[in-house]
């Protein structure tokens, strides 16, 4: 069975990549923000209590404001990013302790615990956006990316493919189409080859 792979962009993907530093900016201010508001009720004047929270929040801002200038390959920036967020939810764990400790209300302590699964969540997530992203031909159909498994779309109900080097587009019937931005570097011969692949599937598939 011939089978074929093209890496795609999807503009979804691409969009919550670009909220990673806002998200993680977010972040740091809340860890500051709870951080300072537990005080309110948790009388503490320690100097390394509060050492600590200005340099854990000043190194989220850092990271939301310059990371992808601190780590300039998407493979490095993606694995600093995880870590960033379970370095988040590990902050917010430690502030529930710090209420549990000092006896504060509990009710402080949950919120706090709700926010640590919530960045634990994030970095679990997160790790799919930069995983490569594939459209798949085969002799079934084309498999079209999205949460969780690809949507295979059969022959019998696509009108037309066609590929170039930056797009590959699917047409459908009523006038609709489907199109993706191609990211790896293709070769005229491979191309070539993919569009005469599809034409025969649609020949093959096209009610006589």
């Amino acid at each position: 069975m011939q089978a074929y792979r093209i890496a795609v962009m999807l503009p979804d993907v691409e969009r919550r990549k670009r909220t990673l530093g806002p998200l993680h900016f977010f972040a740091g201010c809340v860890f500051v923000f709870y951080s300072a508001s537990l005080l309110r009720g948790i009388r503490s004047d320690s100097i390394t209590y509060w050492s600590a929270v200005i340099l854990m929040g000043l190194w989220i801002a850092v990271f939301a404001l310059a990371g992808k200038r601190i780590f300039p390959h998407e493979k490095d920036f993606a694995a600093a990013s995880r870590s960033m967020r379970w370095l988040e939810s590990g902050l917010f764990v430690l502030l529930a302790l710090f209420v549990f400790l000092h006896g504060g209300p509990y009710l402080h302590a949950v919120i706090l615990l709700c926010w640590s699964l919530a960045f634990a969540l994030m970095a679990w997530t997160e790790r799919a956006l930069f995983e490569p992203i594939y459209v798949s031909i085969t002799d079934k159909g084309i498999g079209i990316p999205r949460p969780g498994n690809p949507r295979v779309i059969t022959w019998n109900q696509i009108e037309g493919v066609a590929l170039r080097p930056d797009f590959f587009t699917i047409l459908l019937p009523g006038n609709r189409y489907m199109q993706f931005e191609v990211t790896q570097l293709l070769l005229d011969a491979e191309i070539v080859e993919i569009n005469e692949f599809c034409s025969s599937m649609l020949k093959q598939n096209t009610p006589s």
